[in-house]
């Protein structure tokens, strides 16, 4: 914003506050650019009493033909023509205030730029704390779906071991079924063989004894 463009603004701002007409109307000023006398009495021919410098406030306290009788700020009292009195301010007052209020404008621009650039540090603060928790968000996303990913092998792993447990009790039952069953094969095995064997024996025995008997009586025929 240019200082002409800030002082344009100062003026509106200016003309638009509250009783600032009144005040031009209650207080009149020596016009711009001039000297005047203040005189004892409304007319030239009255005594001079001090001259009146150019935007000099005036208060005014009456009017006679084409005079006005004023009293300055010093508290001297007297008579001006009114030609050279104006109630408008001043220029060099209205610049002056513009000034003022320029450097107020520029004073409130420059807080409000501060304030801005403190929201700008807080926004981009705030942008990378976010960013930090999206972040973290993304890497327990993953630490979740790795342990839910893992939490299931273990369900497979385990259903297989109980799988395995249970073949393994079947196989330990058909096992001791077949080792019983083996055992009895065994000894009905050896039963026969047994049985076997002994009537091998029973009978080279009986033979034995019959032939035995049948020589003896063949010796008792021939003693006959």
């Amino acid at each position: 914003m240019t200082k002409t463009t800030s002082l344009i603004i100062a003026f509106i701002a200016l003309s638009l506050l509250p009783g600032t007409q009144k005040a031009w109307a209650e207080t009149s000023y020596v016009a711009d650019s001039f000297e005047i006398t203040l005189r004892t009495g409304p007319n030239n021919t009255s005594k001079i009493i001090k001259m009146l410098k150019s935007d000099e406030p005036l208060e005014v306290l009456g009017e006679e033909g084409g005079w006005l009788s004023v009293r300055t700020q010093d508290g001297d009292q007297g008579w001006a023509f009114k030609r050279f009195i104006s109630q408008d301010l001043p220029k060099s007052i209205q610049l002056q205030k513009l000034t003022e209020r320029n450097e107020q404008l520029s004073a409130l621009s420059g807080g409000a730029s501060d304030q801005l650039d403190a929201l700008d540090k807080e926004n981009s603060s705030l942008k990378e704390t976010l960013a930090n928790i999206q972040e973290e968000h993304q890497q327990l996303k993953e630490k979740y779906t790795t342990l839910e990913s893992d939490a299931a092998n273990v369900l497979v792993l385990k259903n297989k071991y109980s799988d395995t447990e249970e073949m393994l009790t079947k196989a330990n039952t058909e096992l001791e079924t077949f080792s019983k069953e083996n055992e009895e094969l065994r000894a009905s095995s050896n039963l026969k063989w047994f049985l076997s064997g002994a009537g091998v024996i029973s009978v080279a025995w009986i033979t034995g004894y019959l032939m035995g008997l049948s020589r003896r009586r063949q010796k008792s025929s021939r003693l006959v």
